[in-house]
């Protein structure tokens, strides 16, 4: 499972980004049992859903990148600031991309901070395609998608959420997904 998640496709033309936040886990780890005093958290049943929306500590965003060619770029970032964005974004991202995303300022400054060309989506506001090319919605069916194929693990080790991630980018590339040597060979090529 290492070899797709290691492997970085370009992204260039219309660029969406968003984030989606998977449940911080600790499947498999043995550390967290070992503690002195009282655990620090309850045990909980694997694949339960969060108590809070969006970024805290009992979660961990994974931004996801696409461009409307079906190139797909994903991070597991530390937090959603923007010099976290320009890390997983600077390297994939061509220079004369034209960025769409909600309105956080982390991806307003890292367009501003790389010289591209930023649309805001104000999705909160009931807006979901501006100028009649501008929106969010192809990021947005891959996060359904990916959290629909991520449901039957029950939770994954956040230590283990990269190469998950790039695990379904690849399916999403193979021409049959049903075909599990289709996705093995593509990362044995690369």
């Amino acid at each position: 499972l290492e070899a797709p998640a290691a492997t970085r496709e370009a992204l260039a033309g219309v660029v969406e980004a968003d984030e989606t936040f998977f449940r911080r886990s600790c499947k498999g780890s043995r550390r967290w049992r070992r503690a002195e005093g009282p655990l620090e958290r309850r045990p909980h049943r694997r694949g339960e859903r969060a108590s809070k929306r969006g970024l805290s500590a009992e979660q961990v965003p994974a931004l996801i990148a696409r461009d409307r060619a079906g190139h797909t770029a994903d991070a597991v970032l530390p937090d959603l600031g923007a010099a976290a964005v320009a890390a997983a974004l600077g390297p994939v991202i061509a220079s004369d991309a034209v960025l769409c995303s909600d309105g956080a300022k982390a991806y307003a400054a890292f367009a501003a901070a790389c010289g591209i060309r930023h649309e805001p989506i104000n999705v909160a506001a009931g807006v979901r395609v501006r100028d009649g090319a501008f929106h969010v919605q192809n990021v947005n069916a891959y996060h359904g998608r990916l959290k629909g194929w991520m449901g039957r693990f029950n939770g994954v080790a956040t230590r283990y959420l990269p190469n998950y991630l790039g695990w379904r980018r690849t399916l999403e590339r193979a021409p049959e997904p049903s075909a599990s040597k289709t996705w093995l060979l593509a990362a044995a090529r690369q």
